[in-house]
């Protein structure tokens, strides 16, 4: 069970759920890709793949999680999602993700959370961007590669 005391995003995204090199070259390609992920993890159902990808698809059309330096957010709360799960792709191409600062985004992280009760959401979303806003977060998670050596990145930061 993940606590919304301290959220820690080594347990919201584990090892099986990073993806060192995304094969999508776009936006929406490089969310079903992670919604996949999810899926292959057993975070998700795979029954609930299309549900799951057009909530995210449609949440990012109402505004861009790209959030800048490099790095997006997209993020859904779903009915049935009991704790919160989350994916994390990198790539070395940049997609456009209609960033905030208009530069390309080489980090994906996709995160999933209950639907209710919120604080869960909120307290996932707030940890990530207290994280994100430390200066050496951006440049370590550039410089970080491979799955094994990014998960224990987050694990690392998750003592930040």
């Amino acid at each position: 069970m993940v606590s919304t005391a301290k959220l820690r995003l080594a347990d919201v995204i584990p090892e099986s759920n990073i993806v060192p090199a995304l094969k999508a070259t776009k936006k929406e390609a490089a969310i079903r890709e992670l919604v996949n992920v999810l899926a292959s993890a057993g975070a998700i159902p795979k029954s609930r793949v299309r549900e799951v990808t057009d909530a995210v698809v449609a949440r990012e059309k109402l505004g861009s999680t790209g959030i800048g330096r490099g790095i997006a957010v997209p993020h859904e709360k779903m009915d049935f999602i009991r704790e919160p799960v989350g994916a994390f792709g990198k790539t070395a191409a940049g997609l456009d993700f209609s960033s905030l600062d208009g530069a390309p985004t080489f980090s994906v992280f996709l995160f999933l959370s209950p639907a209710e009760p919120p604080d869960r959401h909120i307290a996932l979303m707030s940890r990530f961007v207290t994280l994100i806003r430390k200066p050496d977060f951006v440049s370590f998670l550039a410089q970080t590669q491979g799955a094994k050596a990014l998960h224990e990145f987050l694990r690392e930061v998750d003592e930040w």
